[in-house]
């Protein structure tokens, strides 16, 4: 009995010690990290500054945000946010991407145009961004759409190689179920992100998010897109915290 009770007791410390040794005790997982900085002006560009209601500042639970649209050669709008470790507990905010918010107003994704992601050149450094098109309506206009999420410095894995890169609507990727799908996706990619890389709840957390009209080749948008994105936004190396 006394070897069952010991038995037992060793499982139940291993179980809830674990996590916490993992997390606490163990170094952060090699690898460097980084942060973005974006700018108010773009060469050749008029910005033009949209401030966000309340009840949209409310949901995502953050002031530290940057919103609005560069005119210019092309028509860019963009947005970011930061949520320090002050906000740390609000791990829901980095939900609210495209494949969620912009499905939801009733833009459908167009599949098999771009890659679902791409490496984007900053500073000499590249970072991963999730891409895709989406189209207003049957027939309304396309807009390519570039977006990345860091979570204490480190890109989000949204596990976007399981994300179809045909039309295919099995999914039903004008609607809910398409929604619903990437929402999956976004959290098992956050998941996986803090699991193995031993992250805290109370690291930074910064997302960004451009796009423009897509009125040529999605190729050439999409390294036009690029080009611009270098311009805009700064990547500083930072320690590990």
């Amino acid at each position: 009995m006394n070897v069952r009770i010991a038995t037992v007791s060793l499982l139940l410390v291993a179980a809830l010690g674990g996590p916490w040794a993992w997390f606490n005790l163990l170094p952060p997982a090699a690898g460097e990290r980084f942060e973005l900085r974006v700018a108010r002006e773009l060469a050749g560009y008029r910005f033009v500054a949209e401030p966000l209601s309340e009840q949209v500042k409310e949901t995502l639970a953050t002031t530290n945000l940057f919103n609005g649209t560069f005119y210019g050669p092309n028509r860019v709008i963009v947005f970011a946010a930061d949520w320090d470790a002050r906000d740390s507990r609000q791990m829901t905010v980095v939900q609210h991407t495209p494949d969620e918010c912009w499905v939801n107003s009733g833009m459908k994704v167009i599949g098999g145009l771009v890659p679902s992601r791409v490496e984007v050149p900053l500073d000499g450094r590249s970072l991963p961004f999730e891409c895709r098109v989406f189209q207003t309506g049957a027939a309304g206009g396309r807009e390519l759409v570039l977006w990345t999420t860091l979570l204490s410095g480190l890109p989000l894995e949204e596990g976007s190689r399981f994300v179809a890169e045909s039309g295919g609507s099995r999914l039903g990727r004008d609607g809910r179920g398409y929604q619903d799908n990437q929402s999956r996706i976004r959290r098992s990619g956050q998941f996986l992100t803090v699991l193995k890389n031993r992250l805290k709840a109370t690291g930074r957390k910064q997302f960004v998010r451009f796009s423009m009209p897509l009125l040529g080749a999605p190729g050439s948008a999409l390294e036009e897109g690029k080009a611009l994105a270098d311009n805009w936004l700064s990547l500083t190396a930072i320690s590990d915290k």
